[in-house]
């Protein structure tokens, strides 16, 4: 297994969880929705770059740099 691929898995389960924690512990739907989304799309990309998709790969990087921009905003207001 190809390391990126395997690091864009990783990331994946890591989204997905914490989607499953936030709407646990503050019953937040929104981020059930976007930790299940994001982190689908990125195994779906795993996969992708697996099969040495170039379009998998900038797809990934769009998403993780996504939802980095989005993790420092919030963070940022409070």
């Amino acid at each position: 297994m190809k390391l990126s691929a395997l690091v864009v898995f990783i990331f994946a389960l890591l989204i997905l969880i914490g989607g499953v924690i936030g709407f646990n512990q503050a019953h937040s739907v929104p981020s059930l929705i976007a930790g299940t989304a994001s982190g689908v799309l990125l195994i779906i990309c795993g996969f992708g770059i697996l099969k040495r998709s170039v379009l998998a790969y900038t797809f990934a990087m769009i998403v993780i740099f996504a939802l980095t921009l989005f993790s420092c905003i919030v963070l940022q207001l409070h």
